[in-house]
């Protein structure tokens, strides 16, 4: 890694691939990463890795939602990037399930929830695919069925008042 002639220890993976930890940086930017076979001789392929502020995520919104899947939710946070969008490597992951997130400003993602089970939901960011923001933020998936329809009719002009009731004991007072 180029700045000061920061070097890390290479693993082979396989016959055309190598790979190793990142050492820290002093700040973001891009980096030149070079290999090498004795310590001393370096190649000269000019690729690079850039080093970026780590994510995080503070809050979402709604911080509820059905546990059917398909609620968009606004995470909001700090250092989301465009460029990751654009390569494809902007996600949220939900638990254990990661789906791709759209960006819409360095503090701002959305993402759409999956169908899960009822409860909570962990919500964590990624700007590269590969590691996660350990927010301690949370989803609640709640799941609300309506059991009941009274009355079960009335005129086709609307007007008429009707009360669902559902078949778990959820907690309604946010619905609407």
């Amino acid at each position: 890694f180029e700045a000061r002639g920061t070097t890390s220890v290479a693993r082979r993976v396989s016959d055309g691939q190598v790979e190793c930890a990142a050492p820290p940086s002093s700040g973001s930017g891009s980096r030149r990463v070079e290999v090498s076979m004795n310590g001393q001789q370096f190649s000269s392929s000019s690729v690079s890795f850039t080093y970026r502020a780590s994510a995080a995520v503070s809050s979402v919104w709604p911080s509820r939602g059905v546990s059917e899947g398909g609620t968009p939710v606004t995470v909001v946070g700090s250092s989301f990037s465009s460029s990751a969008e654009a390569l494809g490597t902007l996600m949220c992951r939900l638990n254990a399930t990661v789906v791709s997130a759209a960006y819409v400003s360095e503090s701002t993602v959305i993402c759409n929830t999956t169908a899960s089970a009822g409860g909570y939901v962990s919500v964590d960011v990624s700007t590269n695919g590969h590691e996660y923001t350990s927010s301690g933020v949370y989803f609640e998936a709640v799941s609300v069925v309506v059991e009941s329809v009274h009355p079960w009719c009335g005129p086709a002009l609307g007007g008429t008042v009707v009360l669902l009731r559902p078949s778990t004991s959820a907690d309604l007072s946010h619905l609407s």
